[in-house]
């Protein structure tokens, strides 16, 4: 029986292996259309990771009308790019950078964004005043931080991107995306924990 149970189990990975293969030629197929300007590969290609760019922006922006936008243009500009790859995971990282930076800019450019967010917390929930707290908590610790760190938070922490996936987004080694990891958690900690003795 125990015999019969592992065999089942190499064949099911044999399978697993065989459809990834599959699917990522299909991907690699679909992109080289697109080097082609063939309009409904493109078109199927905005489908497949339209959602995934939009929910990049959207963690960063918090609005979904600026989240759209944003994806909208970095799918604009990869259009518009004199070459492309065949390699899916260049084309997606390319595109999560112009997301991560397009919508870094726009956050700037908006002084008053995070007194909005906050605000609008509020007026949802009137009687929230705790969670309000300790959002302005976290944001200030969050102003503490550097820019790079700052950004690894966000991509690691909060999007859930892994450091490999971060580190080609940012364009720094792997081991530079998880020091600044490492240092922005001390921060945090330290940051929150002052605030939340300050408040207390």
């Amino acid at each position: 029986m125990p015999a019969t149970v592992a065999a089942c189990g190499v064949q099911q990975r044999a399978v697993t292996r065989r459809r990834h293969a599959s699917g990522y030629d299909a991907l690699c197929d679909l992109l080289r259309r697109c080097a082609d300007k063939d309009r409904a590969a493109w078109n199927d290609f905005v489908v497949r990771f339209k959602n995934e760019i939009y929910q990049l922006a959207y963690r960063f922006l918090g609005d979904e009308q600026d989240a759209e936008d944003v994806a909208i243009e970095a799918f604009v500009r990869l259009w518009q790019r004199p070459w492309w790859t065949a390699n899916p995971r260049v084309i997606k990282a390319w595109l999560e950078t112009v997301a991560f930076n397009l919508s870094a800019d726009l956050q700037r450019s908006n002084a008053r964004w995070q007194e909005q967010r906050l605000s609008e917390v509020a007026l949802r929930q009137p009687d929230c005043a705790e969670a309000v707290l300790a959002a302005e908590m976290v944001h200030w610790a969050l102003s503490r931080l550097n820019t790079d760190q700052r950004r690894a938070v966000i991509l690691c922490m909060i999007h859930g991107l892994g450091s490999h996936d971060a580190a080609l987004i940012m364009g720094r080694p792997r081991g530079t995306i998880r020091r600044w990891l490492s240092e922005a958690r001390i921060i945090l900690a330290r940051e929150l924990r002052n605030a939340y003795r300050a408040g207390g």
